[in-house]
């Protein structure tokens, strides 16, 4: 859909049902492509690869279920030895399994051979468990008349995620049509495609001796220790093991500082040092069956590392750690804590970060996978709580949440200046001294004196050196939070509730496909300037193909410079050379030949109406006797508008998920309404 109406081949304004059948011969059957031009239909309606009627043809005529099973299941049990002293065993299992069908209808039927053409069936199904146990010694006990409470645990733990898929399925084309069995295809192939049948698999298992100790003095100074030690799979045996503590100080300075107008108040310092591991199989040497040598009756056969032609390993790889001290204050202010602050600020670093670099060609290998690197964040985390009315029967509930982070790249591996991330000739780059997120591209080509150089058909186009890679924005935002808010009644008959979520992120710059090529193809009104002369047109005169000519009023004059010596030695001259408003803005879907440029980078800042929520609560003399203590029914409806947006015509949201800097779908997010049922015995 993104090719017929972001490209433009498909004008917004059409009406789709009078487009419902048009791929369809008299029989039903797909129309071949020629049949399609022949009947005068753009090549944009009749590719078989994302044309308009391809994607008509799979959304109306094939099938694809899913169809999934997810089971939760857990037991607990708690023996205690003493009054302060128990053992706590529990386990759990996640289970789910998804049978993904495919059933692709035949397209037609081939009038020269007689053979049906199309069709395909295909089953997959997926199974992911993960399996969680735990046994812990816990101790409670207070002492000097209760002034003094202590409450630790120790003991051990094991996660483990198993995942398999298997699939099997049509090649070729259909012997029968609607008939769904893997037999029915006209051939199979001479060698193993895993199109037809495939089978994967994978594990990985964590296992953990961890505990937690808490001390509370007359419930003003609170210490808490945490130590634990995890062994994982994923990480070669010399580094399976690793060691991350934390500890925390809490002052509840309430009835210590007497200050006017505070109701509560503590302040808290934290501090830990933790670990993950790789991913599974990054850090490990894999094994693929086509590089195993035929067996040859030894028993010394030894397995060709498959990943080992391609990629190299720097010595083994070591869990990444992150080091973070944290503190903050929280207050409450007036009576009945109308107003309260919660104020955090955290000094991170990451170190030992996992990670593949590219590597250059003469090395004879693809790339390294290594431990290196170094980053530095820092932020602050503001929450503000509000009661602004609290009148008997009635109050209002009002909270602002507002986070800001600040972080730096402090050092790379050694000999490597950048770490880079690339999507479509973007660059998220990773560079010493600068922050975390930097988005990078190739510059304009400009002459020495910084004018934009066109080419000879009188257009911008980008720079050819990587000296001239720039940086055009980060795609971290400045700051991001939200607003929530309750309005609350209650009386003899129940309790009903209304409450509103809106989030909002100011700062950060993406890349939108769709807006590059909307505007290319003049669907949007920043297309407008230069169309003619009320809009800036300037006249110009076209010669035709039969060398008469005509005068138009849609051209322009890019400002910049153009180039009236040679290559190697350069004059540049102020541009005037007259382009139409149809070949400038056609220059964006082409990406100017070279990729995009600096003016292609947009803010994605949004305020989002995310949520409202109504609910009722039945009076508790009507539920009581029915053995239920509270019984409340709701409507709820999420993602519902937004209020501000800085990136017409996307969902700012959209790209979360995939990667964090391109835009290139045109499908929103859902809008949800549900309605709910609270049940509590």
């Amino acid at each position: 859909m993104q090719q017929s109406v972001a490209w433009g081949t498909f004008n917004r304004d059409y009406d789709l049902s009078g487009l419902r059948d048009a791929y369809k011969d008299e029989n039903g059957w797909m129309h071949t492509k020629e049949n399609l031009e022949v009947l005068g239909w753009p090549q944009a309606f009749t590719s078989s690869n994302g044309g308009l009627f391809d994607m008509l043809w799979n959304n109306y005529e094939n099938e694809n279920l899913d169809e999934k099973i997810h089971s939760i299941t857990s037991a607990k049990a708690t023996v205690k030895f003493l009054p302060y002293l128990s053992l706590r065993v529990q386990g759990g299992i996640d289970y789910t399994t998804t049978d993904y069908t495919k059933k692709d209808k035949v397209l037609r039927k081939n009038a020269t051979t007689g053979k049906w053409e199309g069709g395909k069936f295909k089953y997959d199904v997926e199974e992911a468990m993960i399996q969680n146990y735990e046994g812990f010694f816990t101790f409670d006990k207070d002492f000097k008349n209760d002034e003094l409470h202590i409450d630790a645990f120790a003991g051990g733990a094991c996660k483990r995620f198993d995942y398999t898929k298997s699939n099997a399925g049509t090649m070729g084309n259909f012997i029968y049509p609607d008939f769904w069995t893997i037999n029915n295809m006209d051939g199979w192939p001479d060698s193993f495609d895993g199109r037809i049948a495939d089978y994967s698999t994978e594990a990985e298992a964590t296992y953990s001796v961890l505990g937690q100790a808490f001390a509370s003095y007359k419930d003003k100074y609170i210490f808490e220790f945490q130590a634990r030690n995890d062994w994982s799979s994923t990480l070669p045996k010399v580094n399976r093991s690793y060691f991350y503590p934390g500890a925390s100080f809490t002052w509840n300075f309430t009835d210590d500082l007497k200050l006017p107008l505070v109701n509560y108040g503590k302040l808290w310092l934290s501090w830990a040092n933790v670990g993950r591991p790789a991913p599974r199989y990054f850090a490990l040497s894999s094994y693929n069956v086509t590089s195993i040598p035929t067996y040859s009756g030894t028993n010394d056969i030894t397995p060709v590392i498959d990943n080992g032609k391609a990629i190299l390993f720097m010595g083994d790889i070591k869990p990444e750690r992150k080091r973070e001290i944290e503190t903050g204050i929280d207050v409450k202010f007036f009576e009945g804590d109308r107003l309260g602050i919660n104020l955090s600020y955290y000094d991170n670093t990451v170190y030992d970060q996992i990670m593949a670099v590219n590597l250059t060609p003469t090395t004879g290998k693809d790339l390294v996978r290594i431990n290196a690197g170094e980053v530095k964040n820092q932020g602050i985390e503001l929450l503000l709580k509000g009661l602004p009315v609290a009148y008997k029967n009635f109050k209002w509930e009002v909270s602002l949440s507002l986070a800001r982070q600040w972080s730096e790249v402090v050092k790379l591996y050694p000999g490597i200046d950048h770490y880079d991330d690339i999507q479509s000739d973007i660059y998220n780059r990773a560079k010493v001294g600068e922050p975390v997120g930097s988005l990078y591209l190739r510059d304009y080509a400009k002459d020495p004196n910084g004018n934009r150089i066109v080419s000879a058909a009188g257009l911008y186009t980008l720079s050819t050196e990587s000296k001239d890679e720039i940086c055009v924005g980060n795609i971290n935002p400045d700051v991001y939070g939200g607003l929530n808010s309750s309005f609350i009644s209650h009386g003899t008959w129940g309790e009903a509730r209304l409450s509103f979520g809106i989030d909002y992120k100011f700062g950060g710059n993406i890349l939108s496909y769709s807006n590059v090529y909307l505007k290319g193809n003049g669907l949007t009104t920043n297309s407008l300037p230069y169309r003619d002369a009320e809009h800036g047109g300037i006249e110009w005169t076209e010669t035709l193909n039969d060398k008469s000519t005509r005068t138009r009023h849609d051209g322009l004059i890019l400002p910049g410079v153009k180039n009236i010596g040679t290559a190697e030695n350069p004059q540049y001259v102020e541009n005037d050379i007259v382009v139409s408003a149809y070949d400038y803005y056609s220059s964006f879907l082409r990406d100017m030949s070279t990729g995009f440029g600096a003016d292609d980078i947009q803010e994605n800042s949004y305020i989002k109406f995310r949520e409202i929520a109504l609910e009722y609560t039945l009076p508790a003399r009507l539920t009581l006797p029915l053995k239920v203590q509270r019984l409340t029914f709701g409507l709820t409806a999420r993602n519902l508008f937004y209020l501000y947006k800085t990136a017409e015509n996307i969902d700012p949201e959209s790209l979360l998920g995939t990667n964090s800097w391109v835009e290139y779908t045109n499908y929103p997010t859902s809008r949800t309404y549900g309605f709910n049922v609270k049940i509590t015995f």
